[in-house]
């Protein structure tokens, strides 16, 4: 079975038996379709299971590291040691690693065009490989059904404005690519993106936004990924629409983890999360 992604194209073994996986969107995607990858890599955050799943795979092994560090801070000598068939590897930082990756099994690195695996062509490439193609497709469209019962059920999230930003230490990082999988998941809702209207200083993933200028963080909703401090003390907090109107959806690790990097166990967990929030629009 061939699978396409970040690094060019791998033949992955059907049936395999001895999978390791670090995208959680792989391990999903198998759990979901009732064939576990042998062994899990999660982030130490996680250490007692993601809350959207249980039994995912045959062995969870906790790492220290995680997204672009998950490979080199677990090392490819231990990869080795598990004697691993294949290695769903998600997001792999350079040619170097794949190709260290790759003499120890055959190595999948990012699926899609985004910086974390799609969670949609993974769940279909799952399935090819286990050989229930039928089980992917309903898996997929019943996620894709719970999206759109989201605007049936809340007829104002449609073209509702949103943003996505991580708090941490008095400022805001929001994430202003419309083609980052948080603000995908959003905008597959049917909202809008408001990025584009905030102005601060650019990042490698978006926009700085000082606690001084939390007045342009003005949208609908905001979801927020709160990584220290909650910003209730920050002047102006108390003040913003999202606040207000009960829309500003403060996130814990688990949550912004679904967010960051949708699967298709974690979104419809996601999903029961937000919907307070929806409901306040």
């Amino acid at each position: 079975m061939l699978v396409e992604h970040a690094y060019g194209s791998t033949e992955v073994p059907v049936q395999p038996e001895r999978a390791i996986s670090f995208s959680q969107a792989w391990t999903d995607a198998f759990a979901s379709l009732g064939h576990p990858v042998a062994t899990e890599v999660v982030s130490t955050l996680f250490e007692a299971g993601v809350p959207w799943s249980t039994d995912a795979a045959g062995e969870s092994i906790t790492n220290s590291g995680g997204g672009a560090d998950a490979i080199s801070s677990f090392g490819v000598e231990e990869i080795a040691a598990k004697d691993p068939d294949v290695i769903f590897a998600g997001y792999v930082p350079d040619q170097e690693t794949f190709d260290a990756l790759s003499a120890i099994a055959p190595t999948v690195a990012t699926v899609g065009t985004g910086k974390v695996d799609d969670w949609r062509e993974v769940t279909t490439a799952a399935g090819d490989i286990v050989g229930d193609a039928d089980s992917a497709e309903e898996v997929i469209s019943g996620v894709d059904d719970l999206m759109h019962k989201v605007s049936e059920d809340h007829p104002a999230v449609d073209g509702a404005t949103f943003a996505y930003a991580a708090y941490a230490e008095g400022s805001f990082s929001v994430i202003s690519s419309p083609e980052d999988a948080a603000n995908r998941f959003f905008t597959d809702l049917g909202m809008t993106l408001a990025a584009d209207d905030i102005s601060g200083t650019e990042t490698n993933r978006g926009i700085s936004v000082s606690a001084e200028n939390i007045s342009l963080l003005d949208m609908d909703l905001l979801a927020l990924w709160v990584r220290a401090d909650s910003p209730d003390d920050i002047a102006g907090w108390s003040a913003l629409p999202s606040v207000e109107h009960r829309t500003a959806a403060e996130l814990d690790s688990p949550a912004a983890t679904a967010l960051g990097a949708p699967t298709a166990l974690s979104i419809p967990w996601l999903l029961d999360q937000l919907t307070p929030y929806f409901a306040n629009l």
